[in-house]
């Protein structure tokens, strides 16, 4: 069963609703803006070009280095280095999987949620991430300037902004736009949950089903798109009678849809050449998450892990507030 809301509850948060729904309207425009806007290379922009066979040959046998205007043939065109392109795009993919800091309960017809959350994604050191991002070279004589980083970091952090409205018969619907520290790249998503066990027993745990998309925005080089499903139990308690506290955990499954552009610093469309287009991947990610929702009047701080079935694993913090 939804939860149920009293009448004077409802008219009490009907004007804070309001204001907040004007401010979060305003603030996804201004991120929209922002991922659109042309802005110089961020050191964790893609520059998935060099996700080729690699060496620190500069000469022009090394095909990840052509010189701009150089003819690339069908026969000496670089060829990918699918290991590398694989394991780059399963934890790429895991970077922005959703995230979700909240119990299998509803908010109920009137209710509405805001968030922000930050989270730290661990992923594997090599060579995958190092001839992924801008900001890496690992070739010294390649970097005349030095000013680029020799080795990628192992820890990558996102900041996610997330809405999510109640509705009837157990059902929330949420928004969420997350960036990615230090690039000019943004994840836009979307959920909807249903509690198909809610307030059942005083000691019957809650149960849902949440439904989840989300597209990847502000690079050339990929278009990511990520659908996805996962389900969650979670049981409330009271504690010292001013928190209530909600342990949850789920599981979670994803299918992350990578599909790359054609990747050439020196394209020339008279020659209509093509240094190098890595394979579209298809990757099907399981993940285990856990956390504790502490909430105090109307405000709430969330914990939560997520291990993967890929070399990665991510710890996130949510604080947030509802009406």
């Amino acid at each position: 069963m939804g939860k149920v809301d009293s009448p004077n509850s409802y008219l009490t948060g009907k004007r804070i609703r309001g204001a907040v729904f004007r401010w979060v309207a305003c603030g996804f425009a201004v991120a929209w803006l922002a991922a659109s806007l042309p802005v110089q290379a961020a050191p964790k922009d893609l520059t998935l070009w060099r996700m080729c066979q690699r060496n620190p040959d500069t000469t022009a046998s090394n095909l990840c280095l052509l010189e701009p205007g150089q003819v690339v043939r069908e026969e000496t065109r670089a060829l990918a280095d699918k290991t590398k392109w694989r394991k780059f795009a399963q934890q790429f993919s895991m970077l922005f999987a959703p995230k979700y800091h909240s119990a299998a309960d509803t908010l109920g017809m009137s209710g509405f949620n805001l968030g922000f959350d930050y989270t730290m994604t661990s992923v594997s050191k090599g060579d995958h991430w190092n001839d992924a991002l801008e900001g890496v070279e690992r070739f010294a004589d390649l970097d005349p300037y030095g000013d680029k980083a020799r080795e990628a970091d192992n820890l990558l952090s996102t900041f996610q902004f997330a809405i999510r409205k109640g509705l009837p018969y157990s059902f929330d619907i949420g928004f969420d736009a997350t960036y990615f520290l230090h690039s000019k790249l943004f994840y836009f998503g979307m959920n909807v949950k249903y509690a198909f066990l809610e307030d059942f027993h005083d000691y019957a745990p809650d149960v849902a089903l949440r439904l989840n998309y989300g597209q990847l925005f502000g690079s050339t080089d990929l278009d990511m798109r990520q659908f996805g499903w996962d389900l969650v139990i979670s049981k409330s308690f009271p504690a010292a009678g001013v928190v209530e506290v909600t342990p949850y955990t789920g599981y979670a499954f994803l299918v992350s849809f990578l599909r790359p552009g054609i990747l050439n610093p020196s394209f020339d469309a008279y020659l209509e050449d093509a240094l190098l287009k890595l394979p579209d991947r298809d990757e099907i990610i399981h993940r285990w998450y856990a956390g504790l929702k502490l909430i105090v009047a109307t405000f709430h701080l969330a914990p939560e892990i997520q291990v993967s079935s890929v070399e990665a694993y991510a710890i996130s913090f949510n604080l947030g507030a509802e009406f």
